[in-house]
């Protein structure tokens, strides 16, 4: 097969692709193309579009959506899988994660104004159990207010009994119910909840049919 060397030393076959090396920057087709070779080096082609495929060698194939080009997601060289999958393909959102929810339906909110919006923060309660705290990966999480404890409280939504129940986790300042000091217990609209300095109040969502 003809195999021919472009200006910037990439090697193609032109009976395939002419005189258009298919690893060049070329504007419209929306695809970047990443090959790590088997010398460790890397061949780029950036087509300025919102896909990168990068193939290294081994049969490994990463996608990543998003925009290509002034900006790239960054690809790990060398030996290794992506994402825990080898010999496969990994496909991943722009943006990456993979969110609190889960799938799962929102039932319920905490509103707050004692964070750092005056304006005020709107949390999603789902169903299942909800765990409020300092910690940067729990489901709701107060980072700035350091009487909160790690993880300090939990509110539980149960589809079988329709109710809202919170327990507090062992927390070192307490969890306080309408200014009350309670350890669990069940919530009813519009209580006010307070961990730390923070107030979260409490909305239920009417389930429609």
């Amino acid at each position: 097969m003809p195999r021919i060397s472009c200006s910037k030393g990439h090697i193609y076959d032109s009976a395939i692709y002419g005189d258009n090396c298919p690893f060049c920057p070329s504007q419209g087709s929306g695809t970047a193309v990443n090959n790590n070779n088997f010398d460790g080096s890397r061949t780029v082609g950036n087509f300025g579009g919102g896909t990168e495929v990068n193939q290294e060698a081994g049969g490994r194939t990463q996608v990543n959506g998003g925009t290509v080009g002034g900006g790239n997601p960054t690809i790990p060289m060398g030996e290794g899988n992506y994402g825990g999958v080898s010999g496969g393909t990994v496909i991943r959102p722009a943006g990456g994660g993979t969110g609190t929810s889960s799938g799962k339906r929102i039932m319920g909110l905490l509103v707050t104004y004692s964070i750092t919006k005056p304006t005020g923060q709107v949390f999603h309660i789902y169903e299942g159990r909800n765990y409020v705290g300092r910690d940067a990966n729990v489901d709701i999480s107060i980072p700035n207010d350091f009487q909160v404890s790690s993880k300090h409280l939990s509110i539980l939504y149960r589809l079988a009994d329709g109710k809202f129940k919170f327990k507090d986790e062992q927390s070192s300042n307490g969890t306080f119910v309408n200014e009350t000091l309670t350890d669990e217990g069940e919530l009813n609209n519009f209580d006010v909840i307070r961990v730390g300095s923070t107030k979260l109040i409490f909305i239920a969502i009417p389930q429609i049919p």
